[in-house]
């Protein structure tokens, strides 16, 4: 099944001139470098940086955003695709509210 059947709304952008995915107009995540940059509730991005799982996502030196986490390369498979489902879940949230 393709990805627009699943996501209708969601579309390539870019972010920090890097690829991204957006659902609506809302950033889901993006790649950053080697890391992937996702923007989930702020209670999971401090429980999955807490337990050391991930960390903080501070593109170009920023500082740290309550909301975004990076992905390492090594991050395992199912934390990633929870994260990125999370993201997604998110940023659909986020454009349905703004409606």
């Amino acid at each position: 099944m393709r990805a627009k059947a699943l996501e209708p709304e969601l579309r390539a952008g870019s972010m920090f001139g890097c690829p991204a995915a957006f659902v609506g107009r809302k950033l889901a995540f993006c790649v950053f470098g080697a890391k992937i940059g996702a923007k989930v509730p702020e209670a999971y991005a401090g429980a999955l940086v807490a337990s050391g799982v991930v960390k903080p996502f501070q593109p170009y030196g920023k500082k740290k955003m309550r909301e975004w986490i990076a992905l390492s390369q090594t991050v395992d498979d199912s934390v990633l695709a929870g994260v990125l489902d999370a993201a997604l879940g998110y940023a659909r949230e986020l454009e349905l509210r703004d409606r």
